[in-house]
């Protein structure tokens, strides 16, 4: 390992690998608190530095290719997910969020902030990004008054 950057509960690994805890990473991975996985498809050489920004992971190193894509020494990674657009009009509210392509969220709802907060899970079926990262969801049932959303990355 070169390097480390943490985000939230995710601990993010690079350097010069092909496994991480028997699943294949090929010089990045990720560490959820219970097992490792990979991030996309890797990167083709040398992982060396990382940094979060947001939502974002700055990759640095000797690669050439990372996400399947060509990336001189440098690539950024979409690792959070954030509503980018909310509508409310009647009893629905419309949420466009900016997720991570390869994932399945839960969309969740509170009423209020104050803790404990109690967060509702919404849909009834996982959502999956489009390639460009971007799902929506539409509560048809959304409570009069204010109510707070998060997509939850199963």
């Amino acid at each position: 390992m070169f390097a480390l950057a943490v985000s939230g509960s995710d601990l993010y690994a690079g350097g010069v690998f092909d496994t991480a805890g028997g699943i294949t990473a090929n010089n990045i991975a990720k560490w959820d608190g219970s097992s490792w996985s990979a991030l996309g498809s890797g990167a083709d050489s040398q992982v060396s530095a990382l940094a979060v920004s947001g939502g974002d992971l700055y990759v640095g190193g000797w690669f050439t290719v990372a996400g399947g894509k060509v990336s001189g020494y440098v690539a950024k990674v979409r690792i959070g997910c954030m509503a980018t657009a909310v509508e409310a009009t009647n009893s629905t509210t419309s949420i466009q969020f900016s997720g991570v392509t390869g994932y399945q969220y839960d969309v969740q709802r509170a009423t209020s902030l104050s803790p404990p907060i109690t967060w509702t899970t919404v849909n009834t079926s996982p959502l999956s990004p489009a390639s460009d990262g971007s799902f929506g969801f539409n509560d048809t049932n959304a409570p009069p008054g204010q109510a707070f959303y998060r997509a939850s990355q199963q």
